[in-house]
């Protein structure tokens, strides 16, 4: 199922977020709309592990996630004073209602979607991201995934103002629905 967004026609001071869960295409897709439109890109994780100087496994490893929740926070408080830009959230950012009414009231919400199983191909595919980014529940990939996201897509659904699902479509045809479709 896609919902068609149509950036084109935003206003260009409007914030463009992405979110859902790790391997769903926000960075990569947030890069490359950026670079479309013109556009700064943002990755909301960097600037938390910039802030932190630790890597967010090394963060949570020896903060914890609530620690790592607070900054993720203060993060897209201080990136939202920005205007006409693109940011890939991390796919927590959800978890906390007032994270959910910022993004809403400045920008244009994407929720990005794909199914477990093309989470966890995507998630193998990638080496670094099992190294980079540490468990949150502690079991096997489709396990975590599964569990995971059966607690969130509420949240993601609460916070969206438009959903595309990015299970088996090349970046070029995500890209062509985001930026040039039409009805």
């Amino acid at each position: 199922m896609y919902l068609v967004i149509y950036i084109d026609n935003m206003d260009d001071n409007l914030n463009i977020y992405l979110i859902g869960f790790r391997c769903t295409g926000k960075t990569t897709l947030g890069q490359m709309i950026a670079q479309k439109l013109g556009r700064p890109f943002v990755d909301l994780d960097d600037v938390v592990t910039d802030r932190a100087e630790k890597t967010v496994e090394a963060l949570v490893a020896s903060s914890g996630w609530e620690k790592f929740r607070r900054l993720e926070k203060e993060a897209l408080l201080k990136v939202t004073r920005q205007k006409g830009i693109v940011v890939a959230t991390g796919g927590g950012i959800i978890l906390d209602p007032d994270n959910i009414s910022v993004l809403r009231e400045t920008g244009r919400v994407i929720w990005l979607i794909a199914s477990p199983e093309e989470i966890k191909k995507r998630i193998e595919a990638d080496s670094n991201n099992l190294a980079q980014r540490p468990s949150l529940t502690g079991k096997n990939i489709i396990d975590e995934v599964t569990t995971v996201l059966k607690a969130r897509n509420p949240l993601y659904r609460a916070a969206a103002h438009q959903v595309v699902d990015t299970d088996g479509v090349g970046i070029d045809q995500l890209i062509e629905l985001i930026i040039n479709s039409r009805s």
